[in-house]
């Protein structure tokens, strides 16, 4: 198993812990950690070691709170896979699919277990007594799972729910004067049957394949915390769709709830010259309070539904015959006769399929850029 570690000591990674809260299960997140210079947050060992590393080997992402009395606590947020790494200038990138959430049934108890199972191998810890000390660990460490067992831990709505609840409380994402964090989680689903879509992944990218022409569902749920302080509280968030999809109805979500469930309908256009898109949030542009959201985007690949495929063969098949039919010679079929069409228009179909299939293969290709 990998461990893998964030503290939220930059914005950057507040912003990232967010995004393992927000994003649905079976996409992809990438966490960056440094392996050069004094303060490196991985060993030189785990470094030399990635690329030994095979794809799909478990891994945990753990948010420490720096602040917490009596030392770091440690709070596991979601299980993944590993896919893969990149390396640019002094960093490593760490690509993987983030799986269910989880959280622990008695936090104090994990992180004993945890401490137990790392100390020998630089795990993150308060050191010196400051918490804003930066060399304090390894934040990506490679050993044996310490999650074996089921009944320790919370999983799906429940991890979620506690996680974001003990989360709330951590200095990193507070809520105050300035900044309010809203708290959020995605999922997508057709409207026709309800069921929650799941991405494929392509070259270590996660794709919602979404049906043209077709009704979908964004569903977000949220914890609004600043709601407990002061009721009248509000914000909006905009959700922000490519061009080949648009919102029935409003495109943003008004926050004015501690938590809440709420459900963007969105369809999919029959034409549209890019196939791709992503849909992603934006918050208000306000500085103070800094309002807090994901800002990971959701990747989708539009896609022709079932009937589509039927009318083309069809239109495929009546093409190709008219095209046989075309190139017989009626004259010489004395007397007519069903039979006699079939056996002299016989051997043309085949090349009059050709034909067909090389015509949609071309308008395929070419679309409407050139028309």
């Amino acid at each position: 198993m990998i461990y893998l570690f964030n503290s939220a000591f930059r914005p950057r990674y507040v912003r990232n812990v967010l995004n393992t809260l927000y994003l649905p299960e079976h996409c992809t997140n990438e966490y960056r950690y440094r392996f050069t210079g004094d303060k490196p947050s991985i060993s030189a060992g785990f470094y030399s070691g990635l690329e030994s590393l095979q794809s799909g080997i478990e891994c945990i992402m753990t948010f420490i709170d720096r602040y917490a009395e009596g030392g770091y606590t440690y709070h596991p947020l979601r299980k993944a896979r590993f896919l893969g790494y990149r390396v640019v200038a002094d960093y490593v990138y760490l690509k993987v699919e983030l799986l269910d959430f989880i959280y622990p049934q008695n936090p104090l108890r994990f992180k004993e277990n945890l401490i137990a199972q790392l100390q020998d191998k630089g795990m993150p810890r308060l050191t010196e007594g400051n918490p804003e000390y930066q060399h304090d660990g390894y934040y990506a460490i490679e050993s044996d799972s310490i999650f074996g067992r089921f009944e320790d831990f919370k999983t799906k709505d429940d991890a979620w729910t506690n996680a974001v609840t003990a989360l709330s409380s951590t200095k990193a994402l507070r809520t105050d004067d300035n900044q309010w964090p809203i708290f959020l989680k995605v999922g997508i689903q057709s409207r026709k049957d309800t069921v929650s879509l799941t991405p494929t992944i392509q070259n270590q990218t996660a794709l919602f394949q979404l049906t043209k022409d077709e009704v979908f569902e964004l569903v977000l749920t949220y914890r609004f915390p600043q709601q407990r302080v002061d009721n009248t509280a509000q914000c909006r968030v905009d959700i922000k769709l490519g061009e080949n999809i648009r919102a029935l109805g409003g495109s943003s979500l008004t926050v004015d709830s501690a938590s809440n469930s709420a459900i963007i309908s969105l369809t999919t256009r029959r034409y549209a010259e890019d196939n791709r898109g992503n849909i992603e949030l934006a918050g208000p542009s306000q500085t103070k309070p800094l309002i807090l959201i994901p800002d990971a985007p959701i990747e989708y690949l539009l896609e022709e539904g079932t009937g589509f495929w039927v009318q083309i063969i069809v239109a495929l098949a009546l093409y190709a015959i008219a095209g046989a039919l075309i190139g017989v010679d009626f004259s010489k079929l004395s007397p007519f006769s069903w039979l006699a069409l079939v056996k002299a228009a016989l051997p043309r179909i085949g090349l009059a399929a050709i034909q067909a299939g090389g015509l949609f293969w071309l308008f395929k290709r070419i679309g409407k850029k050139v028309l």
